[in-house]
């Protein structure tokens, strides 16, 4: 997973100076289109419930990053929590069993979802030495793809601090939830974005479940207009030869998607790759065209995967290997790289072919190896 940071979310924080809380409500929802707010606005937020610290924590659950935008956390502390200790944060671990939008107040509350949390190493060796003894917050979103939480992080909250805090989160909470899912959305329109961007040189085409072609990158689009091999009939990807449109269809059916041969006029071929498009491009699947003269044969797969996808030939290599049964630690080995370098290369391929699991890998590359 991916952590990012307060201090990287934008480097030039927009100031937000509210008279009063009612007037903080409106720049939540200008922060949802211009993340580089947030910071400022749990400053605000800190400074109205009188507590050091105050911050939104994103989890995209399924594209696999994480965000925060905080206010008042040492840079030692955060480049702890960054660095590993988000992976025992026991606030979140606790998440699943507290209520959507309920202000939770310190340990004593929690101690009812998360039994032992006041024991536990994250709060006595990294929250206590930094003054930080008890935490309030929120969960404000929670689904199978995101989870956002509103924390914040204080020393011995009085009666009145506590009295403020869930005054002031009953009136801030549903804001905050609905600017959520506004940037949320925002992020996952941006990372369709990026999914279409990162073919830019092969023809690739995202469609519905019926085969109907929703969005396709330029070289598509110029392939769809030679109608040369691959084109479109009733806004649905097909070939002209009957033969092949039967292969095609059947490819797009499959559960794990398929690979097929698509005879162009020229007289070679394209390699058409099918397989289940990333949840965040909203397509149901995702279809390349790599020309078989272009370097994919099955003796071949790493310049496919470098043609098809935009690998290096490090993360190329890598992901050949893992294909062929090896284990990451194998595939250094193998390579004579050190084993973090073969992750880092593995996850990075993850990234640009657009799976999440090394079977997903491996079956990719099998259905490139096995066109007819």
């Amino acid at each position: 997973m991916r952590v990012v940071p307060s201090s990287d979310v934008d480097s030039s924080p927009v100031d937000v100076v509210p008279a009063s809380i009612d007037s903080l409500i409106p720049f939540i929802y200008d922060a949802a289109m211009t993340p580089a707010m947030w910071p400022s606005i749990m400053a605000q937020v800190a400074a109205l419930v009188d507590v050091p610290a105050v911050g939104l924590r994103t989890e995209f659950l399924d594209v696999g990053t994480m965000r925060q935008a905080w206010h008042g956390l040492p840079s030692d502390f955060e480049a702890r929590y960054v660095d590993g200790a988000w992976k025992d944060d026991p606030w979140i671990k606790a998440s699943p069993r507290i209520q959507t939008g309920r202000f939770v107040v310190g340990h004593e509350d929690l101690e009812s979802v998360a039994p032992g949390i006041a024991k536990t190493a994250f709060v006595n060796e990294l929250c206590r030495p930094f003054g930080y003894n008890d935490v309030m917050g929120a969960v404000l979103l929670r689904d199978s793809h995101t989870l956002v939480t509103l924390g914040m992080m204080c020393s011995d909250p009085g009666a009145t601090v506590i009295r403020r805090a869930k005054w002031i989160s009953a009136k801030l909470v549903p804001h905050l939830q609905r600017a959520m899912r506004i940037e949320v959305e925002r992020v996952r329109r941006e990372a369709r974005s990026n999914e279409f961007s990162r073919s830019a040189t092969t023809p690739a085409f995202w469609l519905a479940p019926d085969g109907t072609v929703l969005f396709c990158n330029h070289p598509g689009e110029q392939l769809l207009r030679r109608a040369d091999g691959l084109q479109r009939v009733n806004g649905r990807l097909t070939t002209a030869d009957a033969h092949e449109a039967r292969l095609l269809a059947r490819a797009m059916s499959a559960r794990d998607g398929a690979a097929v041969r698509v005879s162009v006029g020229s007289g070679s071929a394209l390699a058409v790759t099918v397989s289940p498009a990333p949840r965040e491009s909203g397509a149901a699947l995702r279809v390349f065209a790599v020309p078989l003269d272009g370097g994919l044969s099955t003796d071949q797969p790493q310049r496919g995967l470098e043609r098809a996808f935009g690998l290096s030939s490090a993360e190329a290599r890598v992901a050949v290997c893992i294909a062929t049964g090896m284990t990451p630690k194998e595939a250094a080995d193998h390579l004579g790289v050190a084993v973090s370098t073969a992750r880092t290369h593995l996850l990075r391929a993850f990234e640009k072919t657009g799976v999440r699991r090394q079977a997903d890998l491996v079956g990719l590359i099998t259905r490139m190896a096995q066109v007819p």
